[in-house]
Formats: C-alpha cells, sequence, structure tokens
C-alpha cells in the first residue's frame, strides 16, 4: 500500500493509515460517553464513505491544532488518544525512512516531514484526491473486498413530485466472497450509510462475535477495483468482465483490454524501480510518469 500511495501522489493520508492500522485505535469510546464519542467521530468524518480517510483527517487535525496542551485538549474533545497519535506519527517517519531508502520519495520528503509534519511535492500531489488515495486502499487491502446489496427503492409523494426515498443503514446488507453475509461494525462511519454511490468497500478488518462485521472500511469505485483487483475475465457476449470469478462490472471488452494494459504497465514500472539501483542524491519521481498520468486519468472518470 505504501508503495502505491508514492506510485500515486497520495503518500502522506497513505503513510497515516498505515500507521494507524499498525497501532492502538485512534478513537475511543468511553462506556459512559458512547453517543458523545459517536457524536464526535462522525464530525472528523471524511467525504467519501471511509474509516480510513477519516483517520487521515483525524491525525491531520490534531497535528494542525499545535503541540502540547492544545493537542491535548483536541483529543479530549474529540474523543481521540493523544498516545495513539503520537505513535501514528512515530510509524509515519518510519515508513517514509524506508521509502526514502528504496528511492520511492527523495531525501527532502523526510526532512520535510520532520520539519513541518509533510513531505510535500510529487509524492504528495494528489493527497487529497479521495479517489487516487482509494485506488491506493484496494491496492493494499484486497481481496478484502465487501459487495453492497441496497433494499428495493421506494418512492414517497412529496408537493414536488415523487422522489426516491431516502435508505437506511440498518436495511443495508453486505456480502464477502469467501463467507457470504458480513455486517456493518457499530463503530464504523458507514453503519448509518443509507445509499452508496458504487457498490464496493474494501475493510482492513474483519471481527467476528455473534456476527462477523467488517470494521475500518471505505466505498471505492469500480476503476480502482479494475485497475488494482484480482484476475480478470472478459464476457464478450454480454458486455460484462468478472474479478476473481465474483465480483461483477457491466463494461465493454475494450475496457479489461486497457485494464490489462495499464497493469502491466504499472507492474513494470514498480519492477523497475526496485530494480533500479538509487545513485547518492538521485531522485526520481515515480508520480510523474506516463503510465501513472495515464492512471490517474482513469480513475478521474469514477462516475461520482
Amino acid at each position: 500500500m505504501l508503495l502505491f500511495g508514492a506510485l500515486l501522489g497520495c503518500l502522506d493520508p497513505i503513510l497515516t493509515i498505515a500507521a494507524a492500522m499498525s497501532g492502538r485505535p485512534l478513537f475511543v469510546s468511553p462506556k459512559d460517553a458512547k453517543a458523545e464519542a459517536d457524536a464526535a467521530k462522525r464530525r472528523l468524518s471524511a467525504p467519501g464513505k471511509s474509516d480510513h480517510l477519516t483517520m487521515a483527517g483525524a491525525y491531520s487535525a490534531w497535528w494542525r491544532a499545535g503541540h502540547g496542551g492544545a493537542q491535548r485538549r483536541f483529543c479530549e474533545e474529540n474523543f481521540l488518544s493523544q498516545q495513539a497519535l503520537e505513535g501514528v506519527q512515530a510509524s509515519r517517519l518510519d515508513y517514509a525512512a524506508v521509502l526514502a531508502d528504496m528511492g520511492f520519495v527523495p531525501s527532502s520528503y523526510l526532512g520535510n516531514m520532520r520539519r513541518t509534519g509533510a513531505g510535500g511535492g510529487d509524492a504528495d500531489r494528489n493527497a487529497t484526491t479521495g479517489r487516487v488515495v482509494k485506488a491506493a486502499l484496494v491496492a493494499g487491502f484486497y481481496p478484502q473486498v465487501v459487495r453492497v446489496q441496497h433494499p428495493e427503492t421506494r418512492f414517497v409523494q412529496t408537493a414536488g413530485g415523487t422522489v426516491e426515498k431516502e435508505g437506511e443503514g440498518r436495511k443495508m446488507k453486505y456480502f464477502c466472497r469467501d463467507i457470504g453475509r458480513v455486517f456493518m461494525h457499530p463503530s464504523s462511519v458507514n453503519l448509518q450509510v443509507g445509499k452508496y454511490e458504487s457498490p464496493w468497500l474494501v475493510y482492513s478488518e474483519r471481527v467476528e462475535t455473534a456476527r462477523v462485521y467488517v470494521r475500518d472500511n471505505t466505498m471505492v469505485g469500480a476503476y480502482a477495483l479494475l485497475l488494482f483487483g484480482g484476475e480478470l475475465s472478459v464476457d464478450h457476449e454480454r458486455g460484462r468482465l468478472t474479478m476473481d470469478g465474483w465480483a461483477e462490472f457491466n463494461a465493454p471488452a475494450r475496457i479489461g483490454v486497457l485494464v490489462r494494459e495499464m497493469r502491466g504497465a504499472v507492474d513494470r514500472l514498480l519492477d523497475q524501480h526496485i530494480d533500479k539501483p538509487v545513485g547518492e542524491g538521485e531522485e526520481t519521481s515515480l508520480s510523474s510518469s506516463p503510465v501513472v498520468r495515464a492512471l490517474l486519468e482513469l480513475l478521474a472518470t469514477e462516475g461520482f
């Protein structure tokens, strides 16, 4: 996931998400203040129906709060763990140092992080573009995918005519390829979502109690899955693409051919960069390569 964050120019939020998943939970939920904690998390939730982007946004807001007492007050007001956030800060630097050693980001990126908290430059060019960040998440989490099934559409009569009734989160159904139906974890920002613009989620963790829950999850688009997901088969007659015998997409065969070509080009680009020794002081920008520019154009055509 970190390599794809650098490749797609959205490294900063990916560093945060990777660090958050490897440490303690960022959000705390005291038994005597659960409603307040849930409300605070919803306030910090990012657009795009994503627990992972919410983590990244919470860390950024904590960093901007200042240092010392200001950050602690921010944590108290928003039910965040100061210790967990400090752990994320340290892990972000560790991950960035590894990427710099590998030549995936310039040495100046790490220096900027230490001075200002963010690396900047080409590696963060698309850091605020949700679709691009989500594509890196697909690359990191696949095959941890959920298919969303909406309830039957209902309509209500209003003074302005008949309109579609807003959906209810409790009526949504979720399915994984390996075990079938799963449920949205109560801590997810997507618990009450009644309508998804895309029927696909990726998740980083499942929890099994009386039911199987997907905890931290993110809605992702079709192109992100097609470009960074599993094996594709093409049904020319029906105009359908199938991924790993399960996830289906209505698309002409030429889209399948294009996706395969793009995947091959990305794999070659990464292999070349990994195999090529990086000389002292040499800085290369993956995110500005023609292959990545074409990839970003495809991701930008998502219908939401």
